[in-house]
């Protein structure tokens, strides 16, 4: 499951948003406290970056109740812990669990390529990828959705585009690009008591 945390202007509270009025010392609380309350419920937590968090939620679902209880119970403590409105989202892989969060979606186990499938060749080109250059090509060759990218060869594409397209066409095929970096959560200190 991703956790997909954004900041919206709450009306009459003037505060600007853009970026350049931006207090990164103050999000990297505000997200501490985010990723705090997100990891009570699933340790292990990956911070994808700032206002992103993917958690392992195999255990924790079963748990909560299932998933869709789960991802409300995440959004709800997000809320109290840090005042902020969270979207969750949950698939098989970071990159599709990224697409499902935007869109509050839960998508079944298995089903990660058949729910990125009709989306847009664009989806590919993430903030800080550098794919928009290989998305253009794409478009230029006449490939319009993800599923028209998938269905290519690994071969073809490796030979064509080099490691940045293997890269794409392992997440267009609800692929991992590689294995999540998980946080470990601090241990508390162990305590001795002796009694008389």
């Amino acid at each position: 499951m991703t956790k997909n945390v954004t900041r919206e202007t709450r009306p009459g509270d003037g505060r600007d948003r853009s970026p350049r009025h931006r207090n990164e010392d103050q999000e990297g609380r505000l997200f501490d406290t985010v990723a705090g309350a997100v990891e009570r419920h699933a340790p292990g937590i990956q911070i994808v970056r700032p206002g992103l968090v993917a958690v392992p939620i195999a255990g924790a679902a079963v748990y909560a109740g299932g998933e869709a209880a789960l991802a409300e119970q995440l959004i709800d403590d997000v809320s109290a812990a840090a005042g902020v409105e969270a979207v969750a989202g949950a698939a098989d892989g970071l990159f599709a669990a990224i697409l499902a969060a935007r869109r509050g979606t839960l998508v079944d186990p298995g089903r990660s390529r058949d729910f990125l499938a009709p989306l847009s060749l664009a989806e590919l080109d993430e903030p800080g990828s550098g794919r928009a250059d290989l998305v253009g090509l794409l478009h230029r060759f006449g490939l319009r959705t993800i599923r028209d990218f998938a269905q290519l060869l690994e071969r073809d594409v490796t030979a064509r585009f080099g490691r940045a397209g293997t890269l794409a066409h392992r997440l267009a095929r609800g692929l991992d690009e590689h294995p999540p970096t998980r946080r470990t959560p601090a241990r508390p200190r162990r305590r001795a008591i002796l009694r008389r």
